[in-house]
């Protein structure tokens, strides 16, 4: 075997003082890279906006079920039956997205009563009006005859502030959406 040569010996030193350097440049400019970085995510960084824990999505479900629940409650509890309320999602006219939507079973039936007799001709001065003055005065019992249940039963009147708080979250965070 041949001893190294001062050539051999010097070429080594020089390739670990090159690895040495090497080495000692990628860690500063990794350590530089880092600090540019966090100068430029602070600069660039105004503000983050944090939603919540809940999507739009979720809180709308919340809501529909509250609804449901309620008014469940509420059809078991009426004195008419003319005041039951049925929900179902419905695609509105020009929408392709479902709507949740709860009906009283009376505008249901004078919906279809008005389909069938669809208008009326005021004899005295001639238009064609829509009958809707049975809805108009049905409301008003049935909002009535809502007010004094949800005063007189505890069950229905926590189902209906599960609805009020469902509603409130769902109204907050569209308003928080709309001011971002």
């Amino acid at each position: 075997m041949r001893k190294p040569t001062i050539s051999a010996w010097s070429e080594r030193f020089i390739g670990i003082l090159a690895l040495l350097l090497l080495y000692a440049l990628v860690t500063v400019g990794q350590s530089l890279a880092a600090e540019e970085t966090e100068t430029i995510s602070s600069e660039t960084i105004d503000e983050i906006t944090v939603y919540g824990e809940r999507s739009i999505i979720v809180l709308q479900k919340e809501f529909d079920l509250a609804q449901v629940r309620m008014f469940d409650l509420f059809n078991t509890l009426n004195s008419d039956d003319e005041f039951d309320i049925e929900c179902d999602y419905e695609q509105r006219i020009g929408s392709r997205r479902w709507h949740h939507v709860c009906t009283p079973k009376f505008a249901t039936r004078q919906a279809a009563h008005e389909g069938a007799v669809f208008l009326r001709r005021n004899k005295q001065t001639g238009e064609v009006q829509a009958v809707t003055h049975h809805n108009r005065r049905m409301d008003k019992k049935l909002w009535a005859e809502m007010a004094v249940l949800v005063n007189a039963n505890p069950e229905l009147r926590k189902a209906f502030e599960e609805l009020t708080k469902a509603k409130n979250a769902i109204d907050a965070e569209r308003q928080k959406r709309r001011n971002d």
